[in-house]
């Protein structure tokens, strides 16, 4: 199964941004991600946790750092559907995420697929490993 996706316009630059659809029991949401590479784990803003129904602190806590910042958050495994690959995906979900999208780490995601990013036509392509 091969998935292409158009980078997102934010401002005036492009991203790999790609929809998924989470769910816990009858719970479905759609959410967008930055497909990040350089992320060992996925960090999602907690309103979306609380839309599926997901009490975040009930998770593992877990302390983000970066070079200027830290922030806690709740781990949690969340079934994840992209196109037809079904996934189970730790995602560390915060009220301190600061930027205007969650982050798809490569933990549970970059296992799964062959991440392909083409800056040049602005389009991402997943190929799944089966």
């Amino acid at each position: 199964m091969n998935l292409v996706f158009p980078y997102k316009q934010l401002g005036q630059k492009y991203f790999p941004i790609i929809p998924l659809v989470l769910s816990r029991g009858r719970q479905v949401k759609i959410a967008e991600a930055l497909v990040d590479s350089g992320a060992n784990i996925s960090v999602f803003n907690s309103a979306l946790a609380e839309e599926l129904g997901i009490k975040i602190e009930s998770g593992e806590k877990i302390v983000l750092s970066s070079a200027n910042s830290h922030m806690i958050g709740y781990l949690h495994k969340v079934k994840t559907r992209l196109g037809k690959a079904q996934l189970n995906l730790p995602i560390i979900f915060t009220k301190e995420l600061t930027s205007s999208f969650n982050l798809l780490g490569r933990e549970g995601f970059f296992n799964k697929f062959i991440v392909c990013f083409n800056d040049g036509k602005s389009k991402i392509k997943l190929t799944a490993l089966n």
